[in-house]
């Protein structure tokens, strides 16, 4: 189906009418669509190449069209309406188990009982690779941290502290210099066989989203965050029952974390565009298997909206 969204106001631009498109047959559907200065032909394109999974994530990381389907936050205002913004969360990343299922209830996600989740995004999977070949094999995913995912886990960050709101962090690193502690999916050959003890530079988190004082840190040697450290205890402390999930790998630590945060009743908040896998296929393929199953599958502006954050 097609529809027409509504006017977005962006700082610095003219507003524009955004077409939309469910593409039902895909089990696919628009996140957030926001466009500006796009003519009726180019709409009407994108909608049709929009039938095509491939075609759109080239799209959605696509920066021809002006479309702002994963710009941080800050680049709309940072003062998120829910009379302006087209919200298709409920309807997006359907898996095959969820494609006919009724849409959800509306999410009640109360200040208190709230917290924002900051899983992996360490020194190490920003350090430049060794050869030319891995630089290029991974650029996409490089682009994707430095242009959408730090700048809106940094936005949300500052966001949910300045409205009071905890901010909790995450990261790999094991207790003993030789690694004995880690756990066998971070001893396994490969690129997962991560030897980083807490004291290295590597596994410090990246300065753009380091812990303020008072925050707290967590520190892990599995995927799960919750598997490794005493978070569900902390949170349970705190009266926390809703938990907003950024960070990396989304098929990995982040997808871990998810299951387990679910398996424990807690209610689970994905921040689509807050997140990264190795490749763009990755990672939608995540969303869609743990959308409505594990958790919600919101963008950073759909959250903003829903949280009345500003």
């Amino acid at each position: 189906m097609t529809g027409t969204g509504r006017l977005l106001t962006v700082s610095g631009r003219k507003p524009a009418q955004v077409a939309w498109h469910s593409a039902v047959g895909q089990n696919q559907s628009v996140t957030c669509m926001n466009a500006c200065h796009i003519g009726r032909a180019d709409v009407f394109d994108y909608i049709g190449r929009f039938h095509n999974p491939r075609c759109r994530r080239e799209l959605e990381t696509s920066k021809q069209n002006d479309l702002l389907l994963t710009k941080p936050s800050e680049e709309l205002g940072n003062t998120p309406n829910n009379e302006n913004i087209v919200m298709s969360w409920k309807t997006a990343y359907r898996s095959f188990y969820y494609q006919d299922a009724p849409e959800p209830e509306d999410l009640s996600l109360l200040h208190n009982e709230t917290a924002l989740l900051c899983i992996d995004v360490q020194n190490y999977s920003l350090a430049p690779k060794p050869t030319a070949a891995e630089r290029a094999r991974w650029a996409p995913f490089q682009r994707r941290m430095h242009d959408v995912v730090i700048p809106n886990m940094s936005t949300l960050q500052q966001t949910f502290r300045n409205s009071g709101i905890d901010v909790i962090h995450a990261h790999i690193a094991c207790l003993l210099e030789d690694g004995r502690d880690r756990s066998l999916s971070q001893k396994m050959p490969g690129w997962n066989n991560l030897l980083m003890p807490k004291s290295t530079e590597e596994s410090q988190i990246i300065k753009e989203l380091a812990p303020r004082p008072g925050e707290i840190v967590v520190t892990k040697t599995t995927d799960s965050v919750l598997t490794g450290t005493k978070l569900r205890l902390v949170l349970s402390n705190m009266s926390i029952r809703n938990v907003i999930v950024t960070g990396i790998y989304t098929d990995q630590c982040v997808s871990s974390t998810v299951r387990s945060l679910a398996d424990e009743s807690f209610n689970v908040v994905l921040v689509e565009d807050g997140c990264a896998a190795g490749t763009d296929d990755l990672h939608h393929k995540e969303l869609e298997i743990i959308n409505m199953l594990y958790c919600h599958v919101l963008s950073n502006v759909e959250l903003q909206a829903i949280m009345g954050l500003n």
